[in-house]
């Protein structure tokens, strides 16, 4: 009797825990679901704030936004050479939410033809976390790996 007890327990643990694993991973979503349409994004920032400089506090997006020491504009992404390769990247991006806090070092700010932000992604030194619009997230690292090749040259 008690094995079978043991048995029934693990059993239902097993499928608890398999349960839990299959909602976890419905709960990725794609970039497009907060609403952007990449094909109408006009304008990209990014900042840059390097990790080698250290800070008090992790920083948060407005602390980047306030305390980035690089800007690269596109002003003109229609007629960007990078606009396909980003738009393609944005488009198979996906994000699941974290429950973590990042210090984050690169911004990626998407503007329609308006001057209205379409989409913010903030990320952490590797990349692979960091904050869509203001909810935090882990994600592939394709759009900050773009980003740090528009940096190339001129920040580390």
């Amino acid at each position: 009797m008690n094995g079978l007890s043991l048995l029934s327990v693990l059993t239902i643990a097993l499928i608890a825990a398999t349960g839990t694993g299959c909602s976890q991973a419905t709960r990725a979503k794609s970039l497009s679901a907060y609403g952007i349409v990449p094909e109408g994004i006009e304008r990209v920032e990014i900042l840059y704030l390097p990790e080698r400089i250290l800070t008090r506090a992790a920083l948060t997006p407005e602390m980047l936004e306030r305390q980035y020491k690089y800007k690269v504009e596109i002003r003109d992404f229609a007629a960007s050479i990078q606009r396909q390769q980003l738009i393609t990247t944005v488009r198979e991006t996906s994000v699941s939410p974290s429950n973590r806090s990042f210090d984050l070092r690169t911004a990626v700010l998407l503007y329609d033809n308006n001057g209205k932000r379409l989409l913010s992604l903030y990320f952490a030194k590797s990349g692979r976390n960091g904050v869509v619009n203001r909810e935090s997230v882990s994600t592939s690292d394709d759009v900050y790996r773009w980003a740090k090749s528009m940096m190339r040259g001129f920040a580390d």
